[in-house]
């Protein structure tokens, strides 16, 4: 894990290299110890959809890492971490870069949507 590229609510987002395939990738961290069962579960179902959607303008989900086989599994609890690792996009988020530049001109907004 590299340096942090964004934070939220929950957790941060790291920017990653892959050491065997030299493949950049976001690495998105968040604390749940204090999460309920419930909570849990809700991050869950976001993997499960993350999983299924395919478009050139979703990022990418690539899986989850295990910290201690090195494997990618479907999810990994840590005792105090939940790591999502997706595709490295990098410009971040339009939000990012709209507290960047300022409003979007009309033509840029219809590229992006």
């Amino acid at each position: 894990m590299g340096e942090v590229v964004g934070r939220g609510a929950c957790g941060k987002v790291f920017k990653g290299l892959n050491f065997q395939t030299g493949q950049l990738v976001a690495i998105k961290q968040i604390k749940i110890s204090n999460f309920k069962e419930e909570k849990k579960s809700q991050l869950q179902q976001e993997i499960n959809l993350l999983k299924k959607l395919e478009h050139p303008n979703i990022v990418k989900y690539i899986g989850t890492i295990s910290q201690f086989s090195g494997q990618l599994l479907d999810s990994l609890y840590t005792d105090h971490y939940l790591n999502i690792i997706l595709e490295f996009v990098e410009n971040g988020s339009l939000d990012s870069l709209i507290k960047r530049f300022g409003k979007f001109p009309e033509t840029l907004v219809a590229i992006y949507v």
